[in-house]
């Protein structure tokens, strides 16, 4: 067990059992129900501090940080159960509640909770869905771009292609940052006809005098291929 952790379950457990003692001690005018209520109340209560002091809102782990999106939700629905939740006690207190009002005022309480539980649930699933397909649309440009930086490498290493050609292959990689991110169906088959002419023009410049025609009809495909996939 880290040192962290120790210290972090000490924290916990000192201040529930400060909340039940002190409820204890200074609880003695409340009736058994309403003091076992006020006691349970309190902890859930306390165990929104803890959630929110002691443990990280956002799980650097994952990228998409859900819990950035869930937040506003999530603090509207903390911040309300707690208002609500130390009102009734407090009001149950000074002007004598029956168990049963309270009862019922706690678990609206709760219920408010539990719904912004939901909701808040709800909206970081959403953001992880958005993240998720931002991500797939990101990932056919990015191997395009990787596609295109092994082409421009491998006719660096060549040295035996014609400047035009050449020229041309380093115009089209440059355009590379110039196309948007797409999830089509189709976006996705041009981006991957590109990256297979890539790999085609790169094995034929191992012989550029022999592949010369085959070079400058792939090289036009691609010009082509690059044009039809920027217009979606």
């Amino acid at each position: 067990m880290g040192i962290k952790l120790f210290y972090k379950i000490v924290t916990i457990l000192l201040g529930y059992g400060l909340v039940i003692g002190g409820y204890l001690l200074f609880g003695a005018s409340l009736s058994d129900r309403v003091r076992v209520l006020d006691i349970i109340v309190s902890c859930v209560v306390l165990t929104q501090f803890v959630e929110f002091f002691l443990f990280p809102l956002v799980d650097t782990n994952k990228d998409a940080h859900k819990e950035i999106g869930m937040m506003g939700i999530h603090f509207v629905a903390i911040d309300t159960y707690i208002v609500l939740a130390i009102a009734v006690i407090g009001c149950g207190i000074l002007w004598n509640w029956s168990f049963t009002i309270q009862m019922m005022l706690q678990g609206a309480a709760l219920l408010i909770l539990l719904v912004g539980r939901v909701l808040t649930l709800h909206a970081g699933d959403k953001v992880e869905q958005i993240y998720g397909r931002e991500k797939y649309m990101m990932s056919g440009k990015l191997s395009m771009k990787g596609a295109m930086t092994d082409l421009m490498d491998a006719v660096s290493l060549s040295g035996a292609l014609n400047e035009g050609l050449a020229n041309r292959l380093k115009e089209l990689q440059d355009n590379v940052r110039f196309i948007a991110p797409s999830a089509s169906s189709e976006a996705s088959r041009m981006e991957g006809q590109i990256i297979e002419t890539a790999q085609e023009i790169e094995v034929l410049l191992r012989d550029v005098e022999l592949n010369a025609d085959k070079l400058e009809e792939d090289v036009a495909q691609m010009e082509r291929l690059f044009a039809r996939r920027k217009s979606l």
